[in-house]
């Protein structure tokens, strides 16, 4: 007689999960040289890759004369820039291109991704920190008394012709006679 069979215990089918393929474009981070990184991101562009370049409003001194202020878009992140590829692109030609000191790596030898989302936030920022005109900003009527706190004329009283954009048209005394200068929005304040 032989031997009774045991029974087998029961297994599982093997659970195969299928690698989803990463099909979207992902956004990845470079280093670029000092004060290179427009440099960079117009050279990538220019060679086909999708680049973002996070930007802020900001106000910079005149070198010249020295009571005048401009205001100018600053790089939010000095020496970084973010570029985009697919799945399969090359990734290489991006260290190649100029302006590039290097790209953000795995421990791997691979490309770093930013998480995904992280880059629309800071485009949907963007259009906060580079808007100076309408939400920080106050608007000012036609004939409104002000006072120009900044710039060459700071402490000059005058009357609002115009408010548009950035510019306060002001109708101020000079030399005695009225005359209109264009003055920033930021630099006027309204007379208590």
């Amino acid at each position: 007689m032989g031997v009774p069979n045991k029974p087998r215990p029961w297994l599982a089918p093997p659970i195969v999960i299928a690698a989803i393929p990463d099909v979207l474009p992902r956004w990845f981070v470079l280093q670029s040289h000092p004060s290179a990184e427009r440099l960079a991101a117009h050279e990538l562009t220019r060679s086909g890759f999708r680049c973002y370049l996070p930007l802020i409003a900001d106000r910079k001194r005149d070198p010249v004369v020295r009571s005048l202020w401009h205001r100018v878009l600053s790089i939010r992140f000095p020496s970084y820039c973010f570029f985009e590829l697919n799945a399969g692109d090359p990734w290489v030609p991006v260290l190649h291109a100029a302006g590039v000191r290097k790209i953000l790596l795995t421990g791997r030898g691979k490309p770093a991704p930013v998480p995904v989302g992280e880059v629309a936030r800071h485009m949907e920022d963007d259009n906060r920190l580079c808007d100076l005109t309408h939400s920080l900003l106050p608007s000012f009527s036609a004939g409104a008394m002000v006072i120009i706190e900044a710039g060459a004329l700071a402490g000059h009283g005058g009357v609002v012709a115009n408010c548009n954009g950035l510019v306060t048209t002001v109708e101020v005394e000079l030399f005695s006679r009225p005359m209109q200068v264009r003055v920033s929005r930021g630099d006027v304040s309204l007379v208590a």
